[in-house]
This record gives C-alpha cells, sequence and structure tokens, in this order.
C-alpha cells in the first residue's frame, strides 16, 4: 500500500471519538473488500492520521498514529470529509522518509528530527522547499 500522512489540527477539532467513527466506516470498507476474491492490496493507500488540538484548554492527544486503509477510489471522498470538520486538514506524501504538503499550491517538508525542525502543528513548523 502506499503511505499518505493526513494532518488534523486545530483550535476547535471535533472530539476525538467522532473521528475515530468515521475511521471505522473506512477500516470496516477495507474489511469487507478483503474478503473478497478481487481484493488487490495496492487498490488502497494506507493512511497515517495525525491529529492535533492546539488549544490548550481542549488539548487532546490519542497517544498513537491511527493507520486507515482507504480504497483509491475513495480517497477524494475521505479527504472530503476531513475537510470539512473544523480546523486544518493537510494530505501529505509520504517520502524520503518524512511528510510532504502542498499548501495553497506551495510544497512544504516537514523535517526530522536529523533535518532542521520537526513537525509541530501548533508552530505549523513546515518547511518551504
Amino acid at each position: 500500500m502506499d503511505i499518505k500522512i493526513a494532518v488534523l489540527y486545530g483550535n476547535n477539532l471535533p472530539p476525538y471519538e467522532h473521528i475515530e467513527r468515521i475511521l471505522d466506516k473506512y477500516i470496516s470498507d477495507y474489511q469487507q473488500a478483503k474478503r473478497k476474491e478481487s481484493y488487490r492490496e495496492e487498490d488502497f493507500f494506507e493512511i497515517w492520521l495525525e491529529y492535533k488540538s492546539t488549544n490548550p484548554d481542549k488539548y487532546f492527544h490519542p497517544g498513537y498514529t491511527q493507520c486507515i486503509p482507504v480504497a483509491k477510489d475513495s480517497l477524494t471522498g475521505f479527504t472530503t470529509i476531513l475537510e470539512n470538520l473544523p480546523g486544518h486538514f493537510a494530505l501529505c506524501l509520504h517520502k524520503h522518509g518524512h511528510p510532504q504538503a502542498v499548501i495553497h499550491d506551495t510544497l512544504y517538508k516537514a523535517l526530522d528530527r536529523n533535518g532542521m525542525v520537526p513537525f509541530n502543528p501548533s508552530g505549523m513548523s513546515l518547511v518551504i522547499v
């Protein structure tokens, strides 16, 4: 599966339980597809969801990165749902060991500890390349 990283962050994010209900639908779809004879792993993306509240009064992080298998033909619907939630959403590529995102036609990279700055949604430590 190709990997993509979804970053959902902001001050007024919905409760994580709401996000989990959305993700459960895609996990269920994957489990059903996997039982079919026509199942092919390459028809799915592995989405790593980072959920970060930047509001210090409502801060919550689940403590893990949720991995969701999403059918390639369902990716648009998946991203539309997350984009319509309160907060900010970015879908990043996973290349060269760090996420990349295109935001307003500008390519950004979140650098790891061996680079310049780790990704920090509250400070948006994405670096323009």
